[in-house]
């Protein structure tokens, strides 16, 4: 038989739940502290697909003294930078292996509360400090990121009248879509000419065989990838992705399509040529 918990057993687990995100909350830093620096990390575990979020492995800077410096994993999206609640371990191993007498305590285990962070495409880094300085010595990890999903809201539009035909203004790819039994997730990039990517919003639209139109936000996801091929480093958050749910729209065909809007409310909107199809249940 099952029993129903007490009031104050239901108050005592939401305080135990209160405490749990407390430990795991991150800390935002001021990035004038940070100073680029030559850190060999190597990372054992990253365990992402939960409410609490795991990164742990090792890491030390390779040109100066490791004693006594304490660790601690580092988020950054577009401007904001975060220290994550992180716990040093003794990694005897790395220290035999790479022949230095400074790096015993250079593991570490990183906890991180998934609902604490705000929605976005944060790089992973490592920060390193000492107790009597105000510097933290930084690198961030080539090719790993974590994405914070949005809560995405489908919105029907009463016309395309709403949305501004410029499409020379944008330049945009919708890369991949792929379904996955109950949704799709699609991803790409889009940017306007000569505005930073980082203060720009991007929408994705879905266009039926009737001309009805709906808007979803999608979440701005880094792609150096892309700032790299055209020689810009404004459009570093260029890039987007979204999930869409197949219950949230009616059955039909869909033509995707890109909105963006830039931080002085310019938008520009363009279609492009690939389709998902929603079947009747």
């Amino acid at each position: 038989k099952f029993r129903h918990k007490s009031t104050a057993e239901q108050i005592a687990d939401s305080l135990s739940t209160a405490e749990l995100l407390n430990r795991y909350k991150p800390i935002e830093i001021d990035s004038s502290v940070l100073v680029k620096d030559n850190i060999r990390i190597g990372i054992g575990h990253y365990k992402n697909h939960s409410q609490i979020i795991e990164i742990s492995g090792w890491a030390y800077r390779e040109n100066s003294n490791n004693k006594n410096a304490i660790i601690k994993t580092i988020l950054r999206s577009k401007d904001k930078i975060y220290e994550l609640p992180t716990n040093q371990l003794d990694r005897s191993d790395i220290a035999s292996y790479f022949k230095r007498k400074d790096i015993f305590n250079a593991g570490f285990i990183s906890t991180v509360s998934r609902s604490q962070l705000e929605p976005g495409d944060y790089q992973i880094g490592i920060a390193v400090m000492y107790k009597d300085s105000l510097k933290k010595w930084f690198n961030y990890i080539p090719d790993n990121h974590l994405l914070i999903r949005s809560n995405y809201k489908i919105e029907k539009l009463s016309s395309t009248h709403s949305l501004q035909v410029q499409k020379n203004d944008i330049e945009y790819n919708i890369a991949s879509v792929e379904e996955n039994e109950n949704k799709f997730l699609i991803d790409g990039w889009a940017f306007f000419k000569n505005a930073d990517s980082r203060n720009t919003k991007i929408n994705l639209i879905l266009q039926d065989t009737t001309g009805i139109t709906y808007r979803v936000n999608t979440d701005i996801v880094r792609r150096a990838d892309v700032s790299s091929y055209f020689k810009n480093p404004l459009l570093d958050y260029s890039g987007f992705a979204v999930i869409i749910l197949k219950d949230k729209l009616p059955p039909g065909v869909y033509t995707l399509g890109i909105e963006t809007i830039c931080c002085n409310g310019r938008s520009s909107f363009g279609m492009g040529d690939k389709k998902i199809i929603i079947n009747a249940p």
